[in-house]
This record gives C-alpha cells, structure tokens and sequence, in this order.
C-alpha cells in the first residue's frame, strides 16, 4: 500500500501553525496531525499538564525520545485512517529544535529521527520571540525552557528562551531543508495562499510520477 504524502508545517510556538494547519486540511482534504492526538489517545495523559508533570521525571534524551514515539504514533494511527496526505503539525523538526536548547547532543536529536519520513514538502512559518508571547492564550513550562522544573512561565524566560531557538531554527533548515517560507509577517490569508501553492504544486509533482 502506498504511504501517504507528508507535509510539515513548522516554525517556533506562537507562529501560527495550528490555524494554517486548520485551513490547509480542509482546502486539501488532508489528515491533520499533532503529537498530541496519540497522548490523547492513549489515555494515559488527559490534559496537556498531565504531560509537563511526566517530562519532570525524564532526562533530555528520554523526553526527546518520548516526544518522537508520540508523534510517530499519531501518524500512524492518521495513516490507518486511510488518509493519503498527512499534514504534520510541527514534525520532529520543531521538537529536535526545542531539545536541542534544552541541551540534549543534537546528534542525538536527529539520529533518533532518522527513521522518519521525508515531508513531500515542508512549510515554515517564523515569528518573533516578543509576539510569539502575545499569541499565546496559556504558554507551557516546556515553550519557556522549563520542562523539568515546571512553574508559571514569564514572559521575560520565555522570550529568552524562544530567542535562544532562532539560530537553531536555521542550523536545522541548513540540514534537512530548503524549506518553502512564508513571508515574514504575512497575514492569515497571505499565508494560507502560499501555502496551497506549495501545497499543490508539490502533490501534483508526485502524482506526475
């Protein structure tokens, strides 16, 4: 049977991913897919604090590989659905980059993501530290760099440790990119067009095969 085609939307926390991803699965009749959807799944972790109160027991390595397990699980159980496009919210790209900050050896990051897929496409969106900030209705321990000693995140740890990610972000795209950026700043619509370009002109390279 033939794998569906991933497509990632990635960037920092804040940059707007989940409402791209929103309009981009009902444009293109895609599965979306979060790592959270196999935490929920699972039952295990009812809420998202369920999660941050579990990364306090685990080292860098353990929770990158936690995080990895979650996410290929969620495609995996998007993938049984019989959906034929996987439209990844994050991908491992934005978590390697988050563990990367918080210490863990980046060969270690991206050796451990070596298994998975190469998006068909990849999308990046970018924002700045200080708006990510504002977007954000109930940021995380994990978002501010504070996964193993959880408390309530600030602005002032959470922007130095979003900044602290920017030159990550491009070391990462210079690895496994060129990556198809939406412009800086662009609006809600802006960025959904672009996006169904890219979208499009990449699933009708590959059914041309």
């Amino acid at each position: 049977m033939r794998e569906p085609a991933v497509i990632a939307v990635t960037g920092p926390d804040g940059s707007g991913k989940s409402t791209l991803c929103a309009r981009l699965s009902e444009a293109l009749g895609a599965a979306r897919v979060s790592v959270w959807d196999a935490m929920a799944s699972s039952g295990l972790f009812a809420t998202r604090g369920a999660v941050a109160e579990y990364f306090q027991d685990l080292d860098g390595p353990s929770r990158t590989l936690f995080i990895y397990h979650a996410l290929s699980r969620s495609m995996d159980l998007a993938a049984r659905s019989g959906a034929r496009i996987l439209l990844v919210e994050g991908y491992w790209y934005k978590y390697a980059v988050t563990e990367i900050a918080y210490g863990v050896d980046p060969k270690f990051v991206e050796a451990a993501a070596s298994a998975f897929q190469k998006p068909l496409l990849t999308i990046r969106l970018d924002v700045a530290a200080e708006e990510s900030w504002s977007r954000k209705s109930a940021p995380t321990a994990y978002e501010s760099g504070d996964a193993e000693a959880p408390g309530v995140p600030s602005e002032a740890r959470y922007v130095a440790f979003q900044s602290r990610l920017r030159p990550i972000w491009e070391s990462l795209e210079g690895r496994h990119g060129p990556w198809a950026r939406v412009p800086a700043g662009a609006s809600p619509e802006v960025s959904l067009e672009f996006a169904l370009e890219r979208c499009r002109r990449a699933l009708g390279a590959e059914e041309g095969r």
